[in-house]
């Protein structure tokens, strides 16, 4: 029974996975709610994401859930 809960915890790991998206650019804009790099990409921002220090040339790479566009990190490269 251990081993089919750990499986099965396993399994759900990977599939959260398998809807993250990573982009890399550069920030063409930022605010509270949304970011909008250069090359058009604008993807709204989570609940709990701090924009703070991210700004308008930086170089950031950005992963968000795929399903929803919603930014769940946000890091400066």
């Amino acid at each position: 029974m251990k081993t089919l809960l750990v499986t099965f915890v396993a399994s759900l790991a990977f599939v959260g996975a398998a809807f993250a998206g990573e982009v890399e650019g550069k920030v063409q804009s930022v605010d509270a709610t949304k970011i909008v790099l250069e090359n058009g990409t604008a993807l709204a921002i989570g609940e709990g994401v701090s924009v703070d220090g991210v700004q308008a040339g930086a170089e950031v790479k950005i992963v968000y859930d795929d399903s929803t566009k919603m930014v769940t990190e946000i890091h400066s490269m």
